[in-house]
């Protein structure tokens, strides 16, 4: 995964959330100046990290953002 792919995978899942910038940082516990260098696209994230932003977006992380609607829907 790209850092545009990275980028463009968590403004998306934050936007399909419903969340601001501010709220996703509450909810991940981080400062917001983190997260918009997340956001930017300037700094790669470790995989623990892409773990926690999606869960906390509601979605799983597996070499790209997925739904848990989708991963349920195979089972």
């Amino acid at each position: 995964m790209t850092l545009k792919e990275m980028r463009d995978a968590i403004v998306a899942a934050r936007n399909k959330a419903g969340l601001t910038q501010e709220q996703a940082c509450e909810r991940l516990g981080i400062h917001k100046s983190a997260y918009t260098r997340w956001e930017s696209g300037k700094y790669s994230l470790p995989l623990d990290t892409l773990n926690k932003i999606a869960e906390a977006f509601g979605y799983v992380f597996e070499g790209q953002f997925k739904s848990k609607e989708d991963l349920n829907s195979l089972t």
